[in-house]
């Protein structure tokens, strides 16, 4: 993470237990580009109880664990939102209305572009990619290069 840091002049790292699920919510709409490198799970049968692993705390109000339906209540201010982690761009597919999953939770908080993983990953080889991925990032390389 400090590696991706690197690549802007002004950021915030949080990891371990500071990563809360309180500090997320509440810090969210102030970043330009957000970085996720988490645990994910799916839910395949209820995908808005899909979530992302965040620190466990003793927090009575958040559970660590950010939900589906918790990020659509989110206004976000991201240009790009990076889920680094297994299988972060999975749903389930409703007919009529499409993939329905964290992904699609973003995208409705305000983010108009997601890197997400529709499979496990490798720890070592995605942070490697993503060192490259923000510093072409920070060349002014289009995301989608």
């Amino acid at each position: 993470m400090r590696t991706i840091a690197e690549n802007f002049e002004k950021a915030t790292v949080v990891i371990g237990r500071e990563a809360s699920e309180r500090k997320f919510k509440e810090g969210a709409q102030n970043y330009r580009f957000i970085h996720l490198a988490t645990h994910n799970i799916t839910d395949d049968k209820q995908p808005m109880y899909s979530k992302i692993i965040l620190a466990q705390t003793d927090d009575k109000n958040e559970d660590g664990f950010l939900q589906t339906y918790e990020v659509y209540n989110l206004r976000l201010n991201a240009e790009l939102v990076v889920l680094s982690g297994c299988n972060t761009g999975l749903g389930r597919l409703s007919r009529g209305e499409g993939l329905i999953g964290v992904t699609r939770a973003f995208l409705y908080a305000g983010a108009p572009s997601l890197v997400v993983s529709l499979w496990p990953v490798n720890d070592e080889s995605t942070a490697e990619l993503m060192k490259y991925f923000y510093r072409n990032l920070k060349a002014d390389m289009a995301k989608n290069q």
